[in-house]
C-alpha cells in the first residue's frame, strides 16, 4: 500500500494524470464541468476518483489528492 500511495501521489503530482505508461490500472482524472466542485483520489484497492466538495474534508481518508478546475487551471492538495 505504501508503494501504491507513493507511486500514485507522484504520478498525480508530476503529470496530473496517472493514466500514462508506467502507471497501469490507476484512475485518470475526469474532466470537471462548470457545475462540479472537483474530484478526490481515494487511495483504496483499487484506487478510484470520485466527485467531491473541496470544502468538505473526509477524515475516513487521511491521504487525499484533490484536483480543482477553475478557468482551465488545476491545483493539487493533500
Amino acid at each position: 500500500m505504501a508503494r501504491l500511495v507513493r507511486d500514485t501521489w507522484m504520478a498525480f503530482a508530476l503529470t496530473g494524470d496517472p493514466g500514462h505508461p508506467g502507471h497501469p490500472g490507476l484512475p485518470s482524472w475526469p474532466s470537471c464541468s462548470a457545475g462540479e466542485f472537483g474530484y478526490r483520489l481515494i487511495l483504496d484497492d483499487p484506487p478510484r476518483v470520485e466527485p467531491m466538495n473541496p470544502l468538505a474534508y473526509d477524515k475516513r481518508f487521511p491521504v487525499q489528492v484533490i484536483r480543482l478546475e477553475a478557468s482551465g487551471a488545476s491545483a493539487h492538495a493533500d
